[in-house]
């Protein structure tokens, strides 16, 4: 069976929780978040097209905050580093390539 992977979520339950809390719809242009850790080991938060970044003192505060503020967004990407340095993706009402075209 084909998905149709144009238009897809893989977006948390904790994500749900902020959107529900927060009485958020999704009505935000789109956005690409990243969290990572500096090299001064601050944890930072960049969104695509908005200078500068904000820094966190741990990787859990400023995963939230990034969440938070995509919260209203019609669709975000949200990639999220770990300690180890691997990234998380996150996204709802992203835009993914289709399966198919990469054949």
């Amino acid at each position: 069976m084909l998905h149709d992977c144009y238009r897809s979520s893989c977006e948390s339950p904790e994500m749900r929780e902020i959107r529900d809390g927060l009485g958020a719809a999704p009505v935000g242009g789109p956005a690409v978040v990243r969290v990572f850790r500096s090299e001064t080991g601050a944890w930072c938060v960049t969104r695509d097209g908005v200078p500068g970044q904000c820094e966190f003192p741990d990787r859990q505060s400023a995963r939230l905050w990034a969440r938070v503020s995509v919260a209203r967004c019609r669709a975000y990407r949200l990639l999220v580093a770990s300690n180890s340095g691997w990234y998380a993706d996150e996204y709802f009402n992203w835009p993914m390539p289709h399966l198919l075209a990469a054949s």
